[in-house]
């Protein structure tokens, strides 16, 4: 169903479900915004609407003082930032932690 999407982000595919990544040097800038804006209308193309509301943003930093990084939006809606996140049955944490996933199994 989703074979077709193409970004420039690291895309992990399932069924109707992706998730999207990319991988930041320090000072460098982030074009993960623009992978999103390439989402919402290949979705409208093939007759689904993302839901802002489900769509959650995850960062991951191992530098002592965190990056500035401008929120990302679908549609105008920020997405949530959340410290852990369920994906494809594997919870990642923003600390690359196991602990939740430990928890869930």
């Amino acid at each position: 169903m989703i074979n077709d999407l193409s970004i420039t982000s690291k895309v992990w595919k399932y069924v109707d479900d992706v998730l999207i990544a990319e991988e930041l040097s320090r000072n460098s800038l982030s074009t993960i915004q623009s992978s999103l804006d390439a989402i919402n209308p290949w979705s409208s193309l093939n007759w689904m609407k993302l839901n802002a509301k489900k769509c959650k943003e995850l960062r991951v930093c191992s530098f002592k003082e965190k990056p500035s990084l401008q929120t990302l939006k679908i549609d105008g809606s920020k997405l949530e930032s959340v410290s852990s996140h369920k994906g494809l049955g594997l919870v990642i944490q923003s600390n690359l932690k196991w602990n939740e996933h430990i928890d869930l199994i």
